[in-house]
């Protein structure tokens, strides 16, 4: 019985997937058409984008780069240097004195990403908070594209982007490119159209609105995976968290066996500490909850 499961959940899930992400096309063009006549606001809403950062001297001035390049005006760049021992520090001031829109927050002691993610939320007071990583590329419509779609679903506290796997000379890196290109995406096309949720918003790419940043006292320090952690308590708190695959960004991921272990072994734990965090909430869930939740526990089990 045991073997039949493990055999079928898989091709039963891969096809609901696929039959959710085609549903999801012909929504997306629909919504996309209703709504192409309508602007964001007559002044762009206000965006704070924080990028954390330890020993990231040889991505960090390509990353800005494509962020100064956003087809997107009214947003502030706030780079935190975790106490990096490279150059890192001196990288920042160099692009600070390059753009105007630049703050930097400098950490005498490595705190890790929520800690320092925390720090800079402390002085926030704009509409919205992006949140990025330094070992990635951003295509220029990205935050347009999240903001707008944040504008429209007020009932969500945040919004996921697209990651695209940029280094693909290895066989592992292409396998991964695949991974992210049609497996990933298809399933988070499939489960905000089925339940109006995703397992888990990307720590890549994510637009939060400030107001439900608050509402969950920001980043969890404690978290193994601080971005699966924070979709969780969003939900917690009656906020939903949306997909939007037409904002693209370009990243980096593991090329060696045991680097892409790590990675996965992390993922899993922190999946799997989300989980076991929440069992007491379980009688409080909505029907959509409970199903991702499900899929956490066949998936894991």
């Amino acid at each position: 019985m045991l073997g039949k499961f493990e055999l079928f959940y898989p091709i039963i899930m891969s096809l609901v997937w696929i039959i959710g992400t085609m549903f999801y096309e012909l929504l997306i063009k629909y919504q996309t058409n209703k709504n192409e006549s309508v602007s964001v606001h007559e002044q762009e809403p206000t965006v704070d984008i924080f990028m954390s950062c330890y020993n990231e001297a040889d991505v960090l001035e390509t990353a800005v780069q494509s962020l100064e390049s956003l087809d997107y005006e009214n947003f502030s760049l706030i780079l935190i240097d975790d106490h990096s021992s490279d150059d890192t520090l001196r990288i920042m001031r160099q692009l600070a004195n390059d753009y105007s829109n630049i703050k930097i927050i400098v950490s005498d002691r490595n705190q890790g990403k929520a800690e320092e993610l925390n720090k800079a939320l402390s002085t926030s007071r704009a509409d919205y908070i992006l949140c990025v990583d330094a070992d990635a590329i951003f295509d220029q419509q990205c935050l347009q594209l999240m903001v707008q779609f944040l504008e429209n679903n007020q009932d969500c506290g945040a919004v996921t982007g697209r990651p695209l796997v940029k280094n693909t000379t290895t066989a592992l890196g292409k396998l991964q490119y695949l991974e992210y290109f049609m497996n990933i995406d298809f399933i988070k096309r499939a489960q905000f159209l089925l339940t109006q949720r995703i397992l888990t918003v990307s720590g890549v790419l994510t637009l939060f609105r400030r107001k439900a940043l608050v509402d969950v006292a920001g980043w969890n320090p404690a978290a193994m995976t601080e971005d699966i952690d924070i979709t969780w308590r969003l939900y917690r708190q009656k906020w939903a968290c949306g997909y939007e695959p037409r904002a693209l960004c370009h990243i980096l991921v593991p090329e060696s066996i045991l680097g892409f272990l790590k990675q996965r072994t992390r993922w899993a734990r922190g999946g799997a500490e989300v989980f076991y965090n929440r069992i007491k909430y379980l009688h409080e869930m909505s029907w959509g909850e409970w199903l991702l939740t499900l899929d956490i526990m066949f998936s894991y089990g």
